[in-house]
């Protein structure tokens, strides 16, 4: 059996509320997903542990919902950068792309990628 996680949604559950929203009964959602009623109890019970993206995407295709998905940056203590760091970061101006018969405008300097990581680190 597989540890527990408790971030994990509670699929069956949001299998039940998915059905319930869209008004069908379990029935009439094993009719549109073309699975059996069985399927649809099993799924919905809280012990069940089987569900997969393929099953969410049936219930979603069946209630006439939109199945999302997303992944999320995980979040690490980082000490702040010293000033030190900081100043020692450069900062390199873009390289010129226009045509000679041009003349150049000053353009804006690009961060380097060494000072965007900086900036991304979230410090707890």
């Amino acid at each position: 059996m597989r540890e527990t996680c408790q971030d994990r949604p509670n699929y069956p559950a949001l299998i039940v509320s998915c059905r319930e929203a869209a008004g069908l009964s379990q029935a009439e959602l094993a009719e549109r997903a073309r699975v059996s009623l069985s399927t649809i109890t099993l799924w919905e019970s809280p012990t069940y542990e089987g569900i997969d993206l393929s099953i969410l995407q049936r219930i979603a295709r069946a209630t006439g919902t939109t199945l999302s998905l997303d992944f999320r940056p995980q979040h690490s203590v980082v000490a702040p950068a010293s000033r030190e760091t900081l100043e020692r970061v450069s900062v390199a101006p873009a390289p010129e792309q226009r045509p000679a018969s041009r003349p150049a405008r000053q353009r804006r300097r690009q961060p380097s990628r060494a000072w965007l990581a900086l900036l991304d680190q979230t410090v707890a």
